[in-house]
């Protein structure tokens, strides 16, 4: 049973007065995909609720993330109040709207989730057009956007109970404009989207005139936001002369009459249609080679040659198949029955629907009476969604929308669902085509257990899948398909008889992680597609419609039901996916400009840099000044880095140790770290801090525990100022002459692996000299334990760090490899890093560590950053602020929340599953590093990964003896189903891990059989 959170699209009303307002949940704490900033831009009447404090709103208004326990509300019939940040205790759930190809739970907690596969809907309708307006007070106060007082009053309709239709199915009705923005549109062989509506408005004043204003955009609703589309049955307001310069239908212009009326008619003028695709392979002499043009206009929207894709449609009942419709429809709106005749026989008025006797009861309005115009018209004031969900142990039930919760966490890339096509981990390039990836193994999911991250796959036996290889393709670019893939199997089923699975066809259990899903010939459902299968399949093949439809199940033997949701009659067929192109899907990014489109270059916060210093990179009156221990403050003149007492050449000694630089960053940085986090409990976004003082805020203000609260979509408070709060515990705490120093400068070439070898850099200046030998100096005294660092006599500009994982993390025991480059323009210019990603491509090791050797990091300039001072600073950023950065900020207990924006998930129930199984699969990727580290020469690090790993020294690390202990205590635990594992950060460890796990143990014991053998 699902909780009383609220999630976006939520239909909620107000608990202490239900039904007086009804909105849809905008914003919520945990759905990051909402969060865009400054969010009065979006809204015309922001505001908030008087029992939310202003510094929370304030902070809303800057960030667009709502604090716990509070939502964003837009109210569908309160014009006064657009949208409203409201506490969730005081909202209702009334619906919750889902869709066919939804990704579902049952529970926060749970592991299991499940796929929407058919909506059942019914509505509660009100006849709008023919009814009156009365205007309520409404329930509490609130603040407006500029923080004054706003009255919470609604202009709404006179409701008469007798005249409600409840109950109605929503397959029964349909949007009470023909034509709608988001519907799929085909013309001319062409399926495009409709973009934008342009409407003529006719209204009807109170002196019975009735005329078609000149300009549909100057009408004002009295009951509803602005913006929204007119519709039947609005009462509007306008100015005199918009009525003065219209087409006047009955009656003349009046200046005695009030210029307000209800809106009557409206007709389509034109619409604006994004194309997406054309007919593929379609027969000859079909007109599909030109794209129509961009606007259509009424004269051609009626031609009959324009059709709109009506997904409530569904195949008569004798070949109907057990999935149902798709029905999208808004608290709000206007809707029309689509047959009004049957609809008025049906509910005539006589039958009793409920226990308190309700009879619903339509009255046909003659448009006789209404001068032609069709008044028919109903508000949708309520819905009710049941949904049959599909789990992924194959199960099947069906229950009230408002007992499922919606999954959001979706980024998982081991996730998989039955009908879904994957392959396996193992792929190869074909010999003498280096450029094309094949996978071994292609198969179709057949059942999931969620919790155990197994899945039971069957395997295609003559499936060929191939892919654009791209060894350093873009973090945002999936692979590119390539053409020819097939799954092997015929195009559509011969027979309805046909057995489910192929011949010669495997089924095996697999770890999800030996999986992953088949980027581009993968299809959901709720796509819409071009079909193009073979002459034999019986379609695409003459004048219907038979060639575009939606997907609407996903079989286990490979095939996709595509629904012909405009042909006539409708019907499902099935083909094999590699035959239906993707012409529209939800999953689509949206273009710039768009609502969702994300500028990462937007830092929210209007008028401030991004550099967190002036433009010269100069300290700033304001700006803070590093002292070293002994006071010398580091200051910064004439763009070199110097400190006040060097008058000489000599080296200046800094002992500092661990405890001596590395403890005053620390410390100022934990310094900081209060003081925000106090602001932050101050304004409701954190809980208190150990061992701070709390304010007088009440508890019931308060937002989340937040891990990394002034991250913004995985910006890494890394400045300087902004470590953690506790350092990490590096595996390494001695150092003595036998261990090898952290920092060395190296006689030997750089290493030909390193990918700033070339070009060779321009000559160093003296001042950027003087700079390395500053770096070089904190680093050779200052590195903290786990850090070695090396350099070349050759190339000065270049750096190669490992990093020995923290204890208590997933990244225990195991070396982490970056490179830096120190560009000519350095310091005013962060260094470049490049990171060593040894996974083989089975997925990131930390959100902020990319495979193709990103290190997404805001101090380095790859990230924006959220507040002032966490960018790269010429007077104050420091190497070694970056590497102390990487290893306590990046390489953490809990890495799930490093992701973009996660941080506002710290705490919350629906992160703590997805949190687990992140660290699982990065606990065991890691030990493959360890693995590589000992089998490969790394350039530069030879003799400190011998003694780290292997070295039997007295005080060596020993840490492959280590690595394999710590694994083989969590294997046992596991084995034993113990449950808590209780080391390397991990909680618990999935039966799926576990095999993983066991795999990279075997390869460490193989490894260190090896070395023993080697040194006897």
């Amino acid at each position: 049973m699902a909780d009383t959170s609220f999630y976006t699209e939520d239909i909620c009303t107000l608990a202490s007065s239900p039904g007086t307002k009804i909105g849809i949940v905008e914003r919520t704490t945990n759905d990051i995909d909402t969060h865009l900033p400054h969010p009065e831009r979006q809204y015309d009447n922001l505001i908030c609720h008087k029992d939310i404090p202003k510094p929370q709103f304030d902070r809303f208004k800057k960030t667009g993330i709502p604090p716990l326990d509070s939502v964003l509300v837009e109210w569908k019939n309160d014009r006064r109040a657009n949208a409203q940040l409201i506490p969730t205790r005081l909202l209702k759930l009334v619906d919750r709207a889902l869709l066919v190809g939804d990704i579902v739970k049952g529970g926060v907690t749970d592991s299991m989730s499940g796929t929407v596969v058919e909506t059942m809907v019914t509505c509660t309708l009100y006849p709008s057009a023919t009814s009156r307006i009365k205007f309520e007070e409404g329930e509490g106060g609130s603040q407006s956007e500029n923080g004054g007082a706003s009255e919470g009053g609604t202009v709404g309709y006179d409701i008469q109970e007798a005249d409600l239709l409840l109950d109605i199915p929503a397959h029964e009705i349909r949007s009470a404009n023909d034509f709608e923005e988001g519907s799929m549109i085909i013309y001319h062989d062409w399926v495009g989207r409709i973009e934008d509506v342009f409407d003529e408005v006719t209204v009807r004043l109170s002196n019975g005139s009735i005329v078609q204003v000149e300009n549909a955009d100057e009408l004002r609703p009295l009951h509803k936001p602005e913006g929204d589309r007119h519709e039947v049955g609005d009462i509007v307001k306008t100015k005199q002369g918009n009525l003065k310069r219209g087409e006047w239908i009955v009656g003349t212009f009046d200046t005695a009459v009030t210029p307000v009326g209800d809106v009557i008619g409206v007709r389509v003028s034109k619409v604006q249609v994004a194309w997406l695709c054309r007919r593929l392979y379609g027969p000859a002499g079909a007109d599909s080679h030109i794209e129509p043009p961009g606007h259509l206009s009424a004269a051609t929207l009626n031609s009959g040659q324009v059709h709109i894709y009506d997904r409530s449609l569904s195949p008569s009942k004798d070949t109907a198949s057990a999935i149902g419709r798709c029905v999208d429809f808004i608290v709000g709106t206007g809707v029309r029955f689509k047959d009004l005749a049957g609809a008025a026989m049906k509910y005539d008025g006589t039958k009793s629907i409920n226990e308190s006797g309700h009879k619903n009861h339509v009255k046909k309005v003659p448009q006789s009476a209404t001068s032609g115009f069709d008044l028919n018209v109903y508000m949708i004031m309520s819905l009710k969604t049941k949904a049959t969900v599909l789990w992924q142990d194959c199960t099947t039930t069906t229950e009230d929308s408002t007992q499922l919760i919606p999954d959001i966490n979706l980024e998982d890339e081991s996730e998989v669902w039955p009908g879904e096509i994957v392959v396996s981990q193992e792929a190869a390039t074909v010999p003498g085509h280096d450029w094309i990836l094949e996978y071994r193994k292609v198969g179709v999911v057949q059942s999931v257990s969620a919790a155990d991250r197994l899945a039971t796959v069957l395997w295609l036996p003559d499936a060929k899948i191939q892919y654009h290889n791209i060894a350093d393709v873009d973090e945002y670019m999936s692979p590119a398909l390539l053409p020819g893939s097939t799954l092997g199997l015929p195009a559509a089923p011969p027979t309805k008889s046909t057995i489910n699975k192929p011949p010669n066809a495997v089924l095996e259990d697999v770890t999800l992680y030996d999986i992953r899903a088949a980027d581009g010939i993968n299809k959901r459902r709720g796509d819409f597609v071009i079909l193009h299968p073979p002459d034999e399949a019986g379609l695409n093949a003459s004048r219907q419609l038979d060639w575009i439809g939606e997907v609407v199940d996903l079989g286990n033997d490979g095939y996709l039901t595509v629904r012909l949701g405009a042909c006539n009659p409708v019907k499902d067929v099935k083909v094999s996916p590699e035959y239906a192109t993707i012409v529209y899907s939800t999953d689509m990014p949206s273009a710039p400009g768009e609502d969702g489109y994300d500028n990462e270059f937007d830092s929210g916060d209007d008028g401030e840099s991004l550099s967190g210093s002036n433009e010269t990179g100069y300290r700033t009156e304001d700006e803070e000044v590093w002292e070293l221990p002994d006071g010398v403050p580091v200051s910064m003149e004439d763009g070199e880095w110097s400190t006040a007492d060097e008058d000489s050449d000599e080296e200046m000694p800094l002992d500092l140790g661990a405890h001596g630089l590395v403890k005053v960053l620390t410390d100022k940085m934990i310094d900081d770290n209060v003081k925000r986090r106090q602001r932050d409990f101050q304004e409701g976004y954190a809980e208190p801090m150990e061992g701070v003082e709390e304010t007088s805020t009440p508890a019931a203000e308060r937002s989340q525990p937040t891990l990394h609260e002034h991250q913004n979509e995985s910006t890494i408070p890394d400045s300087g100022v902004s470590l953690p709060q506790t350092a990490q515990e590096s595996p390494i705490h001695s150092r003595t002459a036998a261990s090898p120093p952290p920092f060395a400068v190296l006689e030997s070439e750089p290493p030909d692996s390193t990918p700033y070898l070339t070009p060779p850099p321009p000559p160093l200046t003296t001042s950027l000299m003087k700079r390395i030998g500053k770096e070089h100096r904190i680093l050779s005294s200052s590195l903290p334990d786990g850090i070695f660092v090396r350099t070349w006599e050759s190339r000065l500009d270049l750096l190669r760090v490992l990093i020995i994982g923290p204890l208590d993390t997933p990244y225990e025991f195991a070396p982490f490899i970056i490179d830096l480059n120190i560009p000519p323009e350095y310091p005013h210019s962060p260094p470049l890093a490049y990171f060593y990603s040894w996974t083989k491509g089975q997925g990131p090791v930390n959100p902020n560590l990319y495979e193709n050797g990103k290190i997404c990091l805001s101090l380095l300039g790859t990230w924006h950053a959220d507040e002032k001072g966490e960018n790269w600073s010429p007077s104050r950023s420091t190497i070694l602020q970056v590497l102390v950065s990487i290893m306590g900020l990046v390489l953490v207990k809990e890495p799930y929340y490093n992701e973009a924006g996660f941080e506002v998930r710290a705490g919350l129930a629906d992160a703590a599953v997805p949190s687990q199984l992140y660290s699982e699969r990065t606990y065991f990727r890691s030990r493959g590093f360890i693995t590589h580290a000992l089998t490969n020469e790394i350039g530069g690090f030879a003799d400190v990964i011998q003694w780290v790993y292997v070295s039997e020294e007295g005080e060596a690390p020993r840490l492959l003896d280590k690595a394999v202990e710590a694994a083989r205590e969590i294997l046992e635990k596991g084995m034993e189903g113990r449950g808590v594992v209780g080391r390397g950060g991990l909680s618990r460890m999935s039966k799926g891990a576990l095999v993983m796990l066991g795999r990279e143990v075997k390869a460490l014991e193989e490894v260190r059989g090896s070395l023993s053998v080697g040194r006897s």
